[in-house]
C-alpha cells in the first residue's frame, strides 16, 4: 500500500465513522413513531413469548410466508418485552442493521472499484462516498422506520454479504484458485440461503452476481479455466434461477387464484409497474420527500393500452438497448440499469403484490448511487470533488426532515393524507391518530367520508359500522348497518376487514345491533366472491362466527366454524381451540381423533412442523390424562 492510499484510508474511515454516528443521530427522530399497519399482524405474537419454548413457536410460526421469514422473527424476539407498548427499539435495531448495511455497500464497491484502472486509486473515495449518500438518502427512510421492514433489511445484509464475499474471492489469481471457488461458493449460497430466511428476495443474489459478471467483473480474470467458470455459473448463478422460475410456473395457479380479490388483473399490474419503476428511478435519482412514506396504495391502476404505459415501456426499451450498445465502453453504468432491474425482477413483475412499495428500492437504489459517484468523481472538473458533498448535505437535510416527521405521528397523519387523499390506508391511519388522541368525532367523519367515496372497501365500510358503535344512537347503528349489509356483495376484499370484525364480537356492545345482526353480516361477508376467495379472509370471519357461538354457549356450532376456519386456513392455535371446544362439551375422544387429523395438515417446512406436533402432542397428552381419570374409579360406593 503506498503512502497516498494508506494516508487516504486514515482519513476516510474515520470520516466514514462519523457519517455512520450522523445518520443514527438523524434516525434517531423517528425511532418514536407509532406502529403501522403492516406490523400488527407479523409481530402480535410477541406478547405470548416468554420463554424459549414459545420464541420458537413465535420464530417458527410466521405467516408472512411459506417459510415464515424465521430469522426476521428471531431478531422480534429481542424486543419481547417492548411489544406493544414501545416502538424505540425495533427501529433502533432496524438503524444498526441500515449503518452495517451501508459498511457492507462501501467494502462491495471498494474491492470492484481497487480493480478497476480508471478509478483504482479513488475507489476508496467512491466506496466512501456511495455507502454515505446511500445512507442518507430519504427513499430508504421507509425501510427503516417501519418495524416489520427488518425483513428486507436483513435480507439485503445477507445479500451483501453474500455478494462482498463473492467479489473478494472472484479477485484471486488462478494461483488460488480452490480457495476462490471456496469463498465464492459460500458467499453465494450462505447469503442466499441466509437472506431467503430473513425475506424470499434474497434469492435474487445469483441474479445480482450474474449482472456483476456482465458489466463490472467482465474484464477481470477467472480463478479458473474458462470452462470451470462456466460450469459453476451454471451451477450456483444460473440453476437457482431456474428453480425459481420453475417453482413459479408449477404454483402459478395459486398466484392466478390471489388475482381474483386484488383490485387489479395481471396485465394492469405489469402495465402500472412498467411506470412506477421509472417513479422509483426518478426517486432514487431526485428523490421528491413529498411523496415519500408507507402510503401508495392510491397509486393509478393502468391498463396496457395507455399512452402512458406505452411510452413507459418504449422508454426502458430504448434505456436497455442504449446501455447494452455502450455497455463496454460505459460498463458502470450498464451496471446501474441492469442491477436496479435485476433487484425488482420479483416484486414488480407478475407476482400478485400490491403495486407500490419504498422498500422494493432498498437493494436496487445500489446501482444507480454507485454510477452517479462514479461519474461525478471522474469527472474532469475542478467541482467533481465538491458536488457529492453538497449531495450528502441536501440528502442528510431531507433524510431529517421525513425522519422527524415519522416522530410526529399526527403532523405525519395529516400530512401523508394530504399528499395522499384517497389512499385508504393514510385515512385508517390519520383516523387511528385522531382516536389516539380522543377525538372520536373527526376520527368517524374522516372514516364516513373514505366509506362513502369508496363504496367498495370492505375495511373502511366495517369500521365506519364499529365508530358509528360508539354514538350510541341505535337509529344511526341500525341505519348503517343496514346499508352495509344491502351492498356487502359489492365489497373488495381487505386483510384489515376482519380486524374490525372481531373487534365486533369482542365488544358485545353495540346498541341497535343484535347478536343476530351480526351474525347475519358475517355470514353474508362469506358470500361475498371477493371476500370467500382469500383463504386468509374465510379463517378469520369463521373464526369469528364460531366466537359468537361460544360467546352463547353453541359448542356444536362453533366446533362447525372453528372445522371451517381450520379447512380454510389450518393453524395449530385453530387445531387446539376446536380440541378444546370438543373436551369442554365431553367429547374428548372425538377432541384426541381431531389432534391426530390436524397433524395431517401440518406445514411441510420442517422447523414449522416441530411447532405444531409439540403443541398438538401437549395438549392430546393433557386430554388423555384427563381420558385416564374419568376411567379410574372414584371409591364412593
Amino acid at each position: 500500500m503506498n503512502k497516498d492510499a494508506a494516508y487516504n484510508k486514515a482519513v476516510l474511515l474515520p470520516l466514514f465513522l462519523l457519517v455512520q454516528v450522523g445518520i443514527w443521530l438523524i434516525y434517531s427522530e423517528g425511532f418514536s413513531a407509532r406502529w403501522m399497519f403492516d406490523d400488527r399482524p407479523n409481530l402480535a405474537g410477541l406478547r405470548e413469548v416468554n420463554d424459549l419454548d414459545t420464541a420458537i413457536e413465535y420464530v417458527f410460526g410466521g405467516i408472512s410466508s411459506l417459510i415464515g421469514r424465521p430469522l426476521s422473527l428471531a431478531t422480534f424476539t429481542l424486543h419481547a418485552e417492548a411489544w406493544p407498548n414501545d416502538t424505540v427499539p425495533f427501529r433502533q435495531f432496524n438503524t444498526l442493521i441500515h449503518l452495517c448495511n451501508g459498511t457492507l455497500v462501501a467494502t462491495f464497491v471498494y474491492l470492484i472499484g481497487h480493480r478497476h484502472g480508471a478509478i483504482k486509486e479513488r475507489a476508496i473515495h467512491i466506496a466512501v462516498i456511495t455507502a454515505s449518500l446511500w445512507l442518507a438518502h430519504p427513499l430508504l427512510a421507509s425501510t427503516v422506520l417501519s418495524a416489520v421492514q427488518r425483513m428486507t433489511l436483513l435480507s439485503s445484509m445477507f445479500m451483501l454479504a453474500g455478494l462482498t464475499a463473492y467479489v473478494y474471492g472472484r479477485q484471486f489469481s488462478t494461483q488460488h484458485s480452490t480457495r476462490a471457488l471456496t469463498i465464492m461458493t459460500l458467499g453465494i449460497t450462505l447469503g442466499t440461503g441466509l437472506g431467503i430466511l430473513a425475506k424470499e428476495n434474497a434469492i435474487l443474489l445469483p441474479a445480482l452476481a450474474l449482472v456483476l459478471e456482465g458489466t463490472l467483473l467482465r474484464s477481470w480474470p477467472t480463478p479458473v479455466t474458462i470452462k470451470a467458470m462456466q460450469l459453476w455459473k451454471a451451477i450456483f448463478l444460473v440453476a437457482p434461477l431456474l428453480l425459481l422460475v420453475g417453482y413459479l410456473a408449477i404454483n402459478w395457479h395459486g398466484h392466478a387464484h390471489t388475482y381474483l380479490f386484488r383490485s387489479f388483473s395481471l396485465s394492469e399490474r405489469l402495465a402500472s409497474e412498467i411506470v412506477i419503476l421509472w417513479d422509483y428511478a426518478r426517486q432514487t435519482v431526485l428523490p421528491d420527500i413529498s411523496k415519500l412514506g408507507l402510503f401508495h396504495d392510491d397509486v393509478v391502476i393502468r391498463k396496457p393500452t395507455e399512452s402512458l404505459v406505452i411510452v413507459a415501456t418504449l422508454g426502458w426499451l430504448a434505456v436497455i438497448t442504449v446501455t447494452w450498445h455502450f455497455r463496454k465502453r460505459a460498463p458502470i453504468i450498464f451496471f446501474a440499469i441492469t442491477w436496479f432491474l435485476a433487484n425488482h425482477l420479483l416484486e414488480s413483475t407478475a407476482l400478485p403484490l400490491e403495486l407500490y412499495f419504498e422498500h422494493r428500492n432498498y437493494l436496487a437504489s445500489v446501482g444507480p448511487i454507485v454510477a452517479t459517484v462514479v461519474i461525478a468523481w471522474t469527472a474532469k472538473t475542478r467541482l467533481a470533488h465538491t458536488i457529492p458533498l453538497i449531495v450528502f448535505t441536501l440528502l442528510s437535510i431531507s433524510l431529517w426532515s421525513v425522519t422527524s416527521l415519522w416522530g410526529s405521528p399526527m403532523l405525519a397523519a395529516e400530512i401523508w393524507h394530504k399528499n395522499h387523499p384517497t389512499s385508504i390506508r393514510a385515512t385508517h391511519f390519520i383516523a387511528q391518530q385522531y382516536l389516539l388522541s380522543g377525538d372520536r368525532t373527526t376520527a368517524t367523519k374522516l372514516i364516513f367520508n373514505a366509506a362513502n367515496m369508496n363504496p367498495n372497501a370492505s375495511d373502511l365500510a366495517l369500521q365506519s359500522l364499529q365508530l358509528q358503535c360508539s354514538s350510541g344512537d341505535e337509529a344511526l347503528i341500525r341505519a348503517r348497518y343496514k346499508e352495509i349489509l344491502d351492498r356487502v356483495q359489492t365489497f373488495h376484499t381487505s386483510y384489515a376487514a376482519h380486524w374490525t370484525i372481531h373487534n365486533l364480537v369482542a365488544e358485545e356492545n353495540c346498541p341497535g345491533m343484535s347478536r343476530q345482526m351480526l351474525l347475519d353480516l358475517i355470514s353474508t361477508l362469506l358470500i361475498n366472491k371477493s371476500m370467500a376467495s382469500s383463504g386468509l379472509i374465510r379463517h378469520h370471519l369463521h373464526h369469528a362466527l364460531a366466537n359468537l357461538y361460544l360467546q352463547s354457549g353453541e359448542n356444536d356450532k362453533a366446533i362447525y366454524h372453528l372445522d371451517r376456519a381450520f379447512s380454510s386456513l389450518p393453524s395449530a392455535n385453530t387445531a387446539i381451540l376446536i380440541a378444546d371446544t370438543m373436551a369442554a362439551s365431553g367429547l374428548i375422544d372425538r377432541a384426541i381423533k381431531s389432534l391426530d387429523d390436524a397433524m395431517n395438515h401440518a406445514p411441510r417446512f420442517y422447523y414449522r412442523r416441530i411447532v405444531w406436533q409439540k403443541k398438538l402432542s401437549k395438549l392430546k397428552k393433557d386430554l388423555e390424562i384427563l381420558k385416564q381419570r374419568k376411567k379410574e374409579p372414584t371409591g364412593v360406593d
